[in-house]
């Protein structure tokens, strides 16, 4: 269980990384990579594991984060059917956080503790940076 975990983690972060390889592919402009990124991404969403599942939710929403004028309708079509449908609570909450994040980044624009938090607390972060901004008393 553990190798195969594994090894779709290492094809998901390839699929990712391959445009900058300048090898065979040639995704020669930031928007071919970011439009290969999400098209992977949307597949790894799709997967029976649940940790490709938490890692394509992070590393979606940090994409977004990097590259706001991206088009990720179809991530975040997948992030609701995660959000609605998962078996595990947890999961749909992260999926809950990846799609709010791809849905609105300029929330995120300059938040250094979101866009630079570890893989392991990503999702932490974000959600008590999301309940800091939305819930607490305006003052500006």
């Amino acid at each position: 269980m553990k190798a195969r975990f594994i090894i779709a983690m290492a094809l998901c972060l390839t699929a990712v990384h391959t445009g900058t390889a300048g090898g065979g592919l040639k995704y020669d402009t930031t928007e071919k990579r970011v439009a290969f990124a999400v098209k992977n991404l949307t597949m790894a969403l799709r997967s029976d594991n649940a940790g490709l599942v938490e890692s394509a939710l992070r590393m979606s929403a940090k994409l977004k984060m990097r590259h706001p004028e991206a088009d990720v309708t179809a991530l975040v079509a997948a992030m609701e059917r995660i959000r609605m449908t998962h078996a595990d609570g947890t999961m749909r909450y992260k999926a809950f956080v990846a799609a709010s994040i791809c849905t609105n980044p300029e929330w995120f624009r300059g938040d250094a503790g979101v866009t630079g938090a570890p893989d392991e607390s990503f999702f932490r972060t974000a959600s008590t940076a999301m309940r800091d901004k939305l819930l607490s008393a305006n003052t500006d």
